[in-house]
């Protein structure tokens, strides 16, 4: 009786994608970098204030961290669309693209906002 039982359980390893709560692993990958370059599109206000280059224009100042958040989100995305090729990168892949994905959506309201605000005055 106890071998059968044994038999019917499934191990760990049987299952396609891991534990049902397994760990993240987080090697030097494309899908790593993809969410490093979320991290740092998340302070993208703080640090382009330390650029020694300003817009002069006070209307075109917002703009500056919105194409930085821009930039280094496709670079996310682009990253992690690299990453989705290995299948042992995938996990974080995936969620730096979906991580990026919704920092360029943003953007893309924020530019959307910006240009409804300045053309309907």
């Amino acid at each position: 009786m106890a071998s059968s039982v044994a038999r019917r359980r499934r191990r760990r390893d049987d299952e396609p994608f891991g534990a049902e709560y397994s760990t993240i692993t987080v090697r030097p990958s494309w899908g790593t970098l993809s969410i490093v370059t979320f991290l740092l599109a998340i302070p993208a206000d703080a640090w382009t204030d330390w650029l020694p280059w300003q817009p002069e224009n006070y209307w075109q100042r917002p703009l500056v961290p919105v194409l930085a958040i821009f930039v280094l989100s496709l670079v996310g995305i682009a990253c992690a669309l690299l990453g989705l090729r290995n299948a042992d990168q995938r996990t974080a892949a995936r969620i730096g693209l979906w991580l990026n994905g919704i920092a360029l959506g943003v953007v893309l309201l924020t530019v959307f906002g910006i240009y409804a605000i300045f053309t309907l005055r």
